[in-house]
């Protein structure tokens, strides 16, 4: 059979091609993104089996307080992560999302906190068991700030 510049090195016409269900379009893109490393997806994926290793070390970059540099970064890069798995971040992973909810963003660059207040946007949107939680946390770090600043200006 003569081939054609539409065929691939298999042999197969594109259109001829078996095409993926969704359900394993999904786990393909899960196995891809595994295999790649995503450390947040993993960590999120081995809690779920009852592996906590990771995921405790990616809680404790949210609990442990430091205004560091270091600190920021390391926290700024996880955030990323977070967003890219928003769909990942369910009930089962609610000690990890109140780590970072409760972390202390305000103060920090500009970069930072754009970055941080995009992931609770992106949360509360794709994970709507997050908004009282997301709620409370910006009354009260916005109040605690304003009574600071009230009480500054009294002793002025």
């Amino acid at each position: 059979m003569p081939r054609s510049p539409d065929d691939d090195v298999e042999g197969i016409r594109p259109s001829k091609r078996p095409r993926l269900g969704k359900a394993e379009a999904s786990s393909v893109t899960k196995f891809i993104s595994m295999e790649k490393g995503d450390p947040v997806q993993v960590a999120i994926e081995q809690h779920r089996i009852g592996q906590d290793v990771e995921y405790n070390r990616i809680k404790e970059v949210f609990t442990t307080l430091s205004t560091e540099e270091d600190s920021s970064a390391d926290a700024s890069g996880h955030v990323h992560a977070l967003i890219r798995n928003i769909s990942l971040l369910d009930r089962s992973c609610s000690g990890l999302v109140h780590a970072v909810i409760g972390y202390e963003w305000l103060g920090r660059d500009k970069a930072f906190v754009a970055l941080f207040v995009r992931f609770l946007g992106t949360l509360v949107s794709a994970q709507g068991i997050y908004v009282g939680a997301v709620l409370g946390m910006l009354v009260e770090s916005f109040s605690g700030r304003w009574r600071l600043f009230h009480d500054s200006i009294r002793h002025y």
